[in-house]
C-alpha cells in the first residue's frame, strides 16, 4: 500500500520529503529528520510546527537534570525539553533535544517501544495530527513490524517513557497504573496504542518527585493514592470530564496551592487532599452532595470556604486543623454536621448558613463537630446564632 503523509506545515512537509522519519529502532536514525541542524535550531523549527497546529508550548533549557539521568546520559547531552498541550484535542507532546543525534539513539536504546528518534531529539505523544502514516500491512509500516502507536496492542505497555497501562482489549480502553521515572514534568496522552487513556490507576504517582502533571480530557476516573505524596506537585488542571476522584489521591501534596474540582465530579474519597498544608484555594464546582471524612483535613492555609447549594453533609474530621480558616459558607441543604468535622479551626469566627436560625438549630450536629473552636458567629437569613467555644 503506497505511504500518504499528511502535516501541519511547509517546514515539516519539507523535511519529511527530504529525509525518513526514524523510530528508535535504528533504521537512519542518525540522519532522519532536521538533519544537519543544530539542536536549537530543531527545537525552534519544531516549536513553530507545534504552535502551528493549535499547541500551548513550554521549552525548558535548565534543570534537566533528573531527565538526563532517566536516559543514562550526562547533563550537559540533554539540552532541552518541549512539553506541549492541545486542550481542544486532549492531545500531548513531549520531546527531548540532545547535543547530536548519536547521543539522542543512545539514550533511546531500551526505550523504542516509547520514542521516535528525530533527528537530535526523541519524541514522545500523540503525533498523529503532526504526521499521519498510512502505512503497508504487509511491512508494518514506519515502526518495523510493531502494532499500535507504541509498539504492543495489549498486555502492559510503556505507552511513554516511564508510563505502564493495563490495556481492556474490550473497550479499547487504558489505565495508567504505574511510573517508573522520576521527571518532574509528566504529560500523560489521550491514547496509547489506539487505546484511550480513561482513567489513572492506584498509587501510580505515589511518592513521586512531580512537579507539574497535565492530565488529558479523557480521563474519568483518579485512583485512591494516585499522587499521594507527591510533595513537588504544584501545577494540577483536573479535566472536565473527570467523575470519581479516589481517596488519598492527593494526600500530603505539601506544595500544591490550589485546585478545581469541575462540575463532573461526583463522587469525592475521603481524605483525598489530607495534609496539603499549602492548599489555599479550592473552587469547588462539582455536584457532589458531602463533604467526605477528612477531606481537607490540616490544609493549613485554608481561610475560607464555600459549600456548593444541594449539598446535605460534612462528615467526620472534614475540616479538621485548618488553623487558618476563617469563615465557612453553608447552603441551606446542609443536615449534618460530622464528629471534629470542625476540630482545632482556631481561627473560625464565622459560619455563614443560608438557612434560618430555627433550620440551624435543627441541623444535625455532633456534640464534637467544633472541638477546639472559639466562639463562633453563625449568620442565617433571618438573625444571628452564637456558638460558644468548644474546648
Amino acid at each position: 500500500m503506497k505511504k500518504r503523509i499528511t502535516v501541519l506545515s511547509i517546514v515539516l512537509i519539507v523535511a519529511m520529503l527530504c529525509t525518513a522519519f526514524a523510530a528508535c529502532s535504528g533504521n537512519g536514525g542518525d540522519g532522519g529528520k532536521n538533519q544537519g541542524q543544530t539542536p536549537a535550531e530543531q527545537q525552534n523549527a519544531d516549536k513553530t510546527v507545534l504552535e502551528n497546529g493549535g499547541y500551548n508550548v513550554t521549552v525548558y533549557t535548565s534543570d534537566l537534570d533528573r531527565m538526563a539521568a532517566g536516559f543514562g546520559v550526562s547533563a550537559t547531552d540533554l539540552v532541552a525539553f518541549t512539553s506541549a498541550t492541545n486542550t481542544e484535542k486532549g492531545t500531548a507532546v513531549m520531546i527531548y533535544y540532545f547535543k547530536d543525534a548519536e547521543t539522542a539513539r543512545s539514550a533511546c536504546e531500551g526505550k523504542e517501544s516509547a520514542y521516535k528518534l528525530v533527528g537530535n531529539a526523541l519524541v514522545y505523544g500523540d503525533t498523529e495530527d503532526l504526521f499521519t502514516t498510512e502505512t503497508n500491512p504487509d511491512n508494518g509500516g514506519d515502526n518495523g513490524g510493531q502494532s499500535g502507536e507504541n509498539g504492543n496492542t495489549s498486555g502492559e505497555n510503556a505507552g511513554s517513557s516511564g508510563l505502564r497501562y493495563d490495556f481492556e482489549e474490550s473497550n479499547r480502553t487504558a489505565v495508567l497504573e504505574t511510573y517508573d521515572e522520576n521527571a518532574s514534568t509528566v504529560v500523560i496522552p489521550s491514547s496509547v496504542n489506539g487505546y484511550t487513556v480513561v482513567a489513572i490507576g492506584e498509587n501510580a504517582f505515589y511518592g513521586k518527585n512531580l512537579s507539574s502533571v497535565s492530565i488529558p480530557s479523557t480521563v474519568t476516573k483518579i485512583g485512591r493514592r494516585a499522587f499521594y505524596s507527591c510533595e513537588n506537585l504544584n501545577n494540577v488542571e483536573l479535566p472536565s470530564a473527570l467523575t470519581e476522584i479516589g481517596s488519598y489521591a492527593f494526600q500530603d501534596c505539601t506544595s500544591l496551592t490550589e485546585i478545581t474540582i469541575p462540575r463532573s465530579v461526583t463522587e469525592l474519597g475521603d481524605r483525598v487532599f489530607q495534609g496539603c498544608t499549602a492548599l489555599a484555594s479550592v473552587t469547588l464546582n462539582g455536584t457532589v452532595a458531602v463533604i467526605t471524612e477528612g477531606l481537607f483535613v490540616h490544609c493549613e492555609a485554608l481561610t475560607s470556604f464555600t459549600l456548593n447549594d444541594g449539598m446535605n453533609a460534612i462528615r467526620d474530621y472534614a475540616f479538621a486543623f485548618c488553623n487558618r480558616l476563617g469563615s465557612v459558607s453553608l447552603p441551606d441543604s446542609i443536615n449534618e454536621i460530622g464528629e471534629y468535622a470542625f476540630r482545632s479551626c482556631t481561627s473560625l469566627t464565622e459560619i455563614n448558613f443560608g438557612g434560618t436560625t430555627a433550620q440551624w438549630e435543627e441541623l444535625e450536629k455532633n456534640l464534637r463537630w467544633n472541638v477546639g473552636c472559639g466562639a463562633i458567629t453563625v449568620r442565617c437569613s433571618n438573625g444571628n446564632v452564637s456558638v460558644a467555644a468548644n474546648d
